[in-house]
């Protein structure tokens, strides 16, 4: 029997024993299979309907909890709690028909639960249709709650975790013990298989081995040389086959070295005839005439007119094969920037050689040349030394070739550029100021041709430089910093002059010195600048006019205000004046009787040496009769009440008046002073009580604030401006009662902030964004300008760089928010200090 017959027969045994173990153990399997999927199917459905339970009653939950706490839709929030409820339900019921005998007393339990927490959500219900506190409802919801949760933990639970024990929990130990019973037969079968592979490869590895080492030795013996060698095997198989055809093999191999011997002994013979007739001068010769025929071929290629760069690589490469030793068996490939030129029986092979191509040092490209032929013996190269030579001297011609092409783009490009551009430019011999080059650009604006400007010098066109002598001069300083700029006027070629600006650079190059000028004609740009003078002149006497009309502005509605008001602050001044002119009447009228009492005392006083003593004590009894009667005793006490009184009236006339020159002192513009803006509160308030008396009650809330830079009469605008607006929306409300106007002051870190707020009819959000615009009033005509709040904007935002805020809501009312730096530098103390670094004087602040 044949050996592969033998190992079949041994691995198709194997084979059919692991195959019958594997049904088996697969035909196990899936019966384990099948009874762990009944298992967790069951157990799947039971915890799917659990689920569902508590689904539907979460929904009811969230259902009952947005009739509860949402404000709209009641009707179809209610309609929604109870569907819930009556799913929830259901579900419940549902699931009680299917429960096994474990889960039925459970989900009884369940169920009261449900029915308790129904009970309370009723009673949350009827809590809130009864309109009862919020706190108390949600104190129901959570009592309800808790019934939820008892029957999650007493019922739902223990079905779930019996569901695990009983379903779960077997389907899980069956899987296991299937694998375990599957990996226990897998390891004995695996064993088994392993013992008789074994087995069977010993028995073929020993049939094979033997006669393959007696072929391994007979091998050995040919190799040494002795070609009688035989082998001897008496089996009929493959190896004995083997042996026959190394016996055939060994006769034919003697045979053919016999041959050999023979044919390489004529061809020696051969070949030291050739290398006889040939010389190593020849060759050398042959191939630097090749090299120089190359070369010289390629200064043509260069020289030819109106050949481009890309003609010269392509026609060099041709070029380079037919130098070569084989050109029928050589091709070329020049890459120069990213690009192929190619012969054109281009192919890559292993062997090659190649040389770079270099400009100013950097590679920009390859020469490299491949031989097609067949490979070559050891001891002979496919190129020769005299063709790497040549390869590297027409790599550097090229360099050279694409150096001085690259250089003559370049200076084409800079040609173009300098007379394409918008500026004269012009190259300038240092020693006469004699042009040497110029742009089309200078030719056209001086209206002369390039060959006429040649002829002529710097001082023929620029009038700032009109003989050799400035010139000089220009050259020393130009020679100093390496280039000047002039601005001037040039002359064109018809006597016109227009304004220019040169610059000049001085530029060497190979030790001689040239100078590059560029000028611009700057005559739009000089004319630009005398009209922006003129209109800067201009606007500065508009702005200086437009600050006097503003101040005026501002004056003119603080003397309106003033005007609005006078008659409430002449009230205010009348009442204390009344009571010091009555006190006045009332003195007149005492000092009289002291008058009278007083002659009637000197009388008495000019009788006592003359008069008898009877006369004399009536005349006593009469002047005390007289006091009496005259009430002398009382006037002497109420003389000094009278002075008190008068002097407490016209103490408040003065303080009156002084908070009135306060609050309507003219300032000068810009000017700022340390001010405190409860002090301006109070002498606003001085001004407008009169008319916010009858309408509101004022409320203040004034904290300690620090002094800020203001200017305080503007400032005290502002209050009076708001304060009346405020007044005068709640007086066209027409109420029965008073409206009420708080003002508030306190301070933050950055800021001093002042609030005014009033309970009146509030501003349409549509208008609230227009309230600071000039003439903008929702008052009726005539009835106000519209400058008011404009004015106050312009004072506190763009005059003391603070902010202006309006909050308002209609039916409520409405506050406007001052805010002013707390820490504002005062602008002519520092113009004072930047100025005390100029002169030797002091200054003194105000």
């Amino acid at each position: 029997m044949k050996i592969g017959h033998k190992s079949i027969l041994g691995f198709v045994g194997i084979a059919s024993l692991v195959g019958v173990v594997g049904a088996c153990c697969i035909l196990h399997n899936k019966r384990a299979q099948n009874i762990a999927e009944e298992q967790v199917y069951k157990s799947i459905s039971h915890l799917d309907d659990v689920w569902k339970l508590m689904e539907a009653q979460e929904h009811q939950e969230i259902a009952a909890c947005n009739y509860l706490f949402l404000d709209t839709g009641l009707e179809g929030r209610r309609a929604d709690y109870f569907y819930e409820k009556t799913r929830a339900e259901e579900t419940c019921q549902r699931y009680s028909t299917m429960a096994c005998e474990y889960a039925e007393p459970l989900i009884e339990k369940y169920y009261d639960n449900i029915k308790i927490y129904n009970t309370k959500i009723e009673e949350a219900f009827e809590l809130h249709r009864q309109g009862a506190h919020l706190e108390l409802i949600k104190e129901k919801v959570r009592e309800a709650n808790k019934y939820i949760e008892t029957a999650h933990e007493d019922a739902l639970e223990p079905i779930i975790e019996h569901v695990h024990k009983v379903h779960i929990e077997p389907a899980k130990e069956n899987i296991a013990k299937g694998i375990r019973r599957t990996t226990n037969v897998t390891i004995t079968v695996s064993v088994i298989a392993v013992i008789l592979a074994v087995g069977l490869g010993l028995f073929i590895s020993y049939s094979i081995s033997g006669p393959l080492k007696k072929l391994g030795s007979a091998t050995a013996e040919i190799g040494k040389g002795k070609l009688d060698t035989k082998i001897e095997f008496t089996s009929n198989d493959e190896i004995s086959k083997l042996a026959q055809s190394f016996n055939e093999m060994a006769y034919d191999l003697k045979e053919y070295h016999a041959n050999l011997e023979t044919k390489v002994k004529e061809r020696t013979s051969e070949l030291r005839s050739e290398v006889r007739q040939r010389t190593s001068a020849k060759k050398v010769l042959e191939q630097r005439i090749k090299e120089i025929n190359c070369l010289y071929e390629l200064s043509r290629l260069i020289e030819r007119p109106q050949i481009s760069f890309d003609q010269i690589l392509q026609e060099t490469a041709e070029l380079i094969r037919s130098t070569y030793r084989h050109p029928d068996i050589t091709c070329v490939r020049i890459t120069f920037s990213g690009i192929d030129y190619k012969t054109d029986n281009f192919a890559i092979t292993e062997s090659s050689q190649s040389a770079h191509i270099n400009v100013q040092g950097e590679k920009v490209g390859t020469i490299k040349v491949y031989y097609l032929g067949e490979k070559q013996r050891d001891d002979e190269a496919p190129f020769l030394k005299e063709e790497r030579d040549l390869l590297d001297a027409v790599a550097e011609r090229l360099g050279m070739i694409a150096e001085r092409a690259k250089t003559g783009k370049k200076l084409e490009l800079f040609r173009n550029l300098i007379d394409r551009s918008n500026d004269c430019i012009f190259v300038i011999d240092p020693k006469w100021g004699r042009f040497l080059d110029a742009n089309d650009k200078a030719c056209t604006t001086l209206g002369y041709k390039q060959e006429e400007l040649l002829d002529m010098t710097i001082k023929d066109v620029e009038e700032s430089i009109p003989d050799d002598a400035s010139w000089e001069k220009h050259l020393k300083e130009l020679k100093l910093k390496g280039d000047i700029v002039i601005e001037g006027r040039q002359r064109r070629k018809d006597a016109a002059t227009f304004f220019a600006e040169t610059s000049f650079k001085l530029v060497s190059r190979d030790k001689e010195d040239h100078i590059i000028a560029i000028a611009r004609d700057i005559t739009e740009r000089k004319q630009a600048e005398e009209a922006t003078a003129l209109a800067y002149k201009k606007l500065e006497e508009a702005n200086r006019e437009l600050k006097e009309m503003q101040s005026q502005m501002v004056q003119s509605e603080k003397l309106a205000s003033i005007g609005q008001l006078a008659a409430g602050v002449a009230h205010e001044m009348n009442t204390p004046v009344g009571f010091v002119a009555s006190n006045f009447q009332t003195l007149e009228n005492y000092i009289k009787k002291i008058q009278c009492l007083l002659e009637m005392h000197g009388k008495l006083v000019g009788e006592i040496k003359t008069a008898q003593k009877t006369e004399l004590l009536n005349k006593a009894d009469a002047i005390n009769k007289s006091r009496d009667d005259m009430k002398m005793d009382f006037i002497l006490e109420d003389i000094q009440g009278l002075f008190d009184d008068s002097r407490e009236g016209l103490s408040r006339v003065t303080n009156i008046i002084q908070n009135l020159r306060d609050f309507s002192r003219i300032d000068q513009p810009g000017s700022l002073d340390k001010y405190n803006l409860n002090d301006g509160i109070e002498a606003t308030l001085v001004v407008a009580k009169n008319e916010i008396k009858y309408d509101a009650e004022l409320k203040t809330d004034l904290s300690e604030l620090p002094h800020i830079l203001c200017n305080a009469g503007q400032i005290n605008q502002v209050f009076l401006n708001i304060l009346v607006n405020a007044a005068q929306a709640i007086k066209s409300q027409e109420r029965e009662n008073q409206g009420t106007i708080t003002i508030r002051t306190y301070a933050t870190d950055e800021h001093v902030i002042c609030e005014i707020s009033d309970d009146g009819p509030g501003i349409a959000p549509d208008m609230l964004s227009k309230v600071f615009d000039p003439f903008f009033t929702t008052k009726p005509a005539g009835k106000g300008t519209g400058l008011g709040l404009s004015v106050s904007y312009d004072i506190i935002v763009n005059k003391h760089n603070g902010e202006i805020l309006a909050d308002s809501t209609v039916g409520e009312g409405t506050k406007f928010i001052i805010k002013l730096p707390s820490k504002r530098k005062n602008p002519d103390y520092e113009e004072a200090k930047e100025n005390s670094g100029k002169k030797n004087s002091i200054i003194c602040g105000r």
